[in-house]
């Protein structure tokens, strides 16, 4: 997919490629990630305890969805 991503005020084009499987129950379930750095967003990587600990710029956004498919009142009627 290519799109628009948003953080912090900051907008950028993005290409996302996704894998999904049909689970036993009927479901489907959708798995992407993505490697993102902080600053071109115009981030600030975030620190805790007074800057003893820091994060890189570099991160990785990871999701799972599960679509479950429901049978509307319309189409319960054909």
């Amino acid at each position: 997919a290519v799109g628009n991503l948003t953080m912090a005020g900051e907008t950028k084009p993005v290409t996302l490629e996704a894998s999904g499987k049909l689970l036993p129950n009927g479901d489907i379930q959708i798995e992407l990630s993505k490697t993102l750095n902080m600053t071109e967003y115009k981030m600030i990587p975030p620190t805790a305890m007074l800057g003893a600990i820091k994060v890189g710029e570099v991160v990785t956004v990871k999701l799972n969805i599960v679509l479950t498919p429901t049978i509307s009142s319309a189409s319960s009627k054909q």
